[in-house]
């Protein structure tokens, strides 16, 4: 049932979870700069910003993200 697990543990059948990634640049601007989380195919995705797409390749669903272009130094 998972009880004895760390907090940080999420296991498929649990309750719904929400992400917030963030994304940073300490050097020189980055140009299309894009973000791709992979997440197993059972996993169901309920949204995603509009800067997003998701894709399905064999078992593995991936949510790729346009990031800021450039991404500038120092941006949060």
């Amino acid at each position: 049932d998972g009880s004895n697990l760390p907090n940080i543990t999420w296991i498929i059948g649990s309750n719904d979870i929400s992400l917030e990634i963030i994304i940073s640049n300490n050097k020189e601007p980055a140009y299309l700069t894009v973000f791709v989380l992979s997440l197993p195919k059972n996993i169901n995705i309920r949204s995603i910003l509009p800067s997003c797409r998701e894709t399905e390749e064999y078992n593995v669903v991936k949510i790729v993200c346009d990031v800021d272009n450039p991404l500038l130094s120092g941006s949060p």
